[in-house]
């Protein structure tokens, strides 16, 4: 089941890391799904599968003088070496025997139509007196709704003669005409269109439009550039549209000076989709010599959905460029490079994987794993756990232990609105945690207590050693979530997380050793006590395991003891269970235990717990559930709940046994 898969355990799987932020240097692309390159033979008509034509005259709304056609005179393919492929679309203006004018309007209604993406042409354009080109979009459902009910993307338009300026332009109801929300791209340097072909392009995303020039942004639509009161009407299908328009109330009429036949020539227009969105927050660790864990934030589309999959780049460089690695992932938001080398510094980034093409990259996270046989003894580092978080005797407490002559730094979280980011609902979540930090050697005196993690007076520090530390980066707009970063002496410490106002939901604690090296002092013991349900409500947990060597290590879920510290029977989990996995070696289950005394080690188990100081389990308690192992460095993940789909108040112990 996925709630024992590595990317649900992730977020209590706490590593120790180095996140450096650095821009991309690669830009997002959508893949191509529709084009015309016009590459068939000279004097060919435009392909009949893709365009079709407007045709006739009476000034088409703008006062225009040309009568528009479907004959080659007006419509053709010809060769161009300055075009990509050596062949171009010719759209030509005419002037008759008779002084009227014929031209072609080209469009693809009926044959193709696009909703959001990126729509671009490479055309160069005509000059003279009279003379308007044309490159533009009109919604689909004309024929229903009318113009400007449907809306109109101009992607470009020029008039006259020396074209030094190209405009685009939205328009539909309530801003329409010369009313159009629209900008204007003039060419550097006093160039004019007519000179050279030019990239004209829109970027179209829901509630966005993005006008350029070979690349340069010179124009930006939202719903909030609209007039009060006027609807957004960029969200439905719209066709394409080619056209050469003689005279009109905007351009005038021709005069002398204009040259007969004038041609529009379009290399390619393209259709690219909207490029996937980048993920967020790279982080991880260097868990031992050969082995990299990393871990982000899921990428959420322009379409809405969640990312369907990633690309992972591993480099020996920041550009990328030397002993390049790629690779391609599912729809997970964690993984483990085993194939790292001892002593090497890593550089990884992350882009999102779509049909639709791949986004930018993520932040780069860098890292350098350790020696082959790293010094310094091994320890616990951090712990976290999962678990739904309510009132009175249901409210998440966790504990831990400092061993050691010196100080020791720690960081503790409860972390609420971020976990709408790993697969739990917003209301689901607690949207507001408190935590509260209590020395149970001084009369369990209150030694720290936050709510809002930023209103902290060293926000900044808390951040800075989350990044270092492999903490998963809180959401930007999480300012609810709960945050202490301490210096504390060896003692006996527990905390609460519990909801402001009684509010309930699921709730990550987190410790993490904030210390960095192979330090004097240690944590010993670190636990939580909280309530466990089904789903995503079952207790998860993790921890790691720093340095060299191995480690002993007492894993306990305590249920039916509960009961001698305060607890009804009603409330406590009567059966708990236990599952072990190492996320380093695809979430592999270690161990697992139901009844901790079926135990082939159970009187070893007893031994070490009365050797390290654990709560002596009562004697008639024979559900609770333990493991006492001897783990490498590495990070672990444990999943406990009750037998039968059971719920209760269960206490998640993780003891160093050494």
């Amino acid at each position: 089941p996925d709630i024992l898969s590595f990317d649900a355990l992730r977020e209590a799987v706490l590593p120790l890391a180095l996140a450096v932020a650095a821009p991309s240097s690669r830009a997002a692309q959508g893949a191509l799904v529709w084009s015309d390159e016009f590459n068939q033979a000279d004097n060919s008509a435009p392909d009949s599968t893709k365009w079709t034509y407007d045709l006739g005259a009476g000034g088409w709304g703008n006062n225009e003088l040309e009568t528009y056609t479907s004959a080659r005179d007006n419509s053709f393919v010809a060769s161009d070496a300055a075009a990509t492929d050596g062949k171009v679309l010719v759209i030509q203006a005419v002037k008759t025997n008779t002084g009227g004018y014929t031209s072609a309007r080209l469009k693809t209604q009926g044959l193709y139509d696009v909703k959001y993406g990126r729509v671009e042409a490479r055309l160069k354009s005509t000059n003279g007196q009279g003379l308007w080109p044309a490159f533009w979009m009109l919604g689909e459902n004309i024929s229903t709704v009318g113009w400007p009910t449907c809306g109109e993307v101009d992607i470009m338009e020029i008039i006259n003669a020396n074209p030094v300026r190209a405009y685009g332009t939205a328009h539909g109801p309530g801003y329409s005409g010369a009313n159009g929300i629209g900008n204007n791209y003039v060419l550097p340097g006093g160039a004019t269109y007519d000179q050279a072909y030019h990239i004209f392009a829109v970027d179209w995303s829901p509630n966005k439009i993005v006008w350029s020039v070979d690349g340069t942004v010179y124009h930006t639509i939202t719903p909030a550039s609209l007039p009060s009161g006027a609807n957004w009407v960029y969200n439905t299908p719209f066709f394409l549209i080619l056209n050469l328009a003689v005279g009109g109330g905007w351009p005038g009429n021709p005069d002398g000076t204009t040259a007969f036949p004038a041609a529009l020539k379009v290399d390619y227009v393209r259709v690219y989709a909207l490029p996937p969105a980048a993920p967020a927050s790279l982080v991880g660790y260097a868990v031992d010599s050969t082995d990299v864990a990393l871990s982000w934030s899921v990428a959420v589309n322009p379409d809405g959905n969640a990312a369907s999959g990633y690309r992972l780049e591993r480099a020996a460089d920041a550009a990328f460029t030397q002993n390049l690695v790629r690779t391609d992932l599912g729809a997970v938001t964690s993984y483990i490079d085993a194939t790292a080398a001892a002593g090497a510094t890593y550089y990884y980034r992350l882009s999102t994987l779509e049909q639709s093409g791949v986004s930018d990259a993520s932040n780069t996270f860098t890292t350098q794993t350790p020696a082959a046989n790293p010094s310094g003894t091994a320890r616990l580092v951090n712990l976290s756990a999962r678990a739904s978080g309510g009132t009175g005797n249901n409210v998440a407490i966790g504990g831990f232990v400092i061993r050691g002559d010196t100080s020791k730094r720690l960081l503790l979280r409860a972390v609420g609105p971020t976990l709408s980011t790993q697969n739990i609902g917003v209301a689901e979540l607690m949207a507001d945690p408190q935590i509260e930090l209590h020395d149970a050697l001084q009369h369990n005196l209150i030694v720290g207590t936050d709510d809002n993690w930023g209103d902290n007076a060293n926000a900044a520090a808390i951040a800075s050693p989350a990044a270092q530390l492999g903490a998963f980066a809180l959401a930007n707009t999480d300012t609810k979530s709960a945050a202490l970063l301490l210096d504390m002496n060896h003692g006996v410490y527990s905390f609460l997380a519990a909801g402001k106002n009684n509010s309930t939901g699921v709730v990550l604690v987190e410790v993490y050793d904030a210390d960095a090296g192979s330090p004097a002092s240690t944590l010993v013991n670190l636990s939580a006590r909280i309530y466990c349900s089904t789903g995503n409500n079952v207790a998860i947990g993790g921890f790691v395991i720093a340095g060299g060597g191995a480690k002993q290590v007492l894993l306990r879920a305590v249920g039916p003891t509960l009961a001698t510290q305060g607890l009804g029977r009603g409330e406590i989990l009567a059966n708990p269970m236990i599952e072990l996995h190492d996320a380093l070696h695809a979430n592999a289950v270690v161990a697992t235990n139901d009844d901790w005394n079926t135990n082939g080690n159970a009187a070893a188990i007893t031994a070490a717990g009365a050797r390290i100081g654990a709560t002596p389990l009562d004697q008639s308690d024979l559900t609770s559930s333990a493991l006492l192992l001897t783990l490498p460095a590495g990070v672990y993940s444990f999943i406990a709940r009750g037998v039968g789909d059971s719920s209760g108040i269960v206490l998640v112990e993780v003891y160093d046994a050494d």
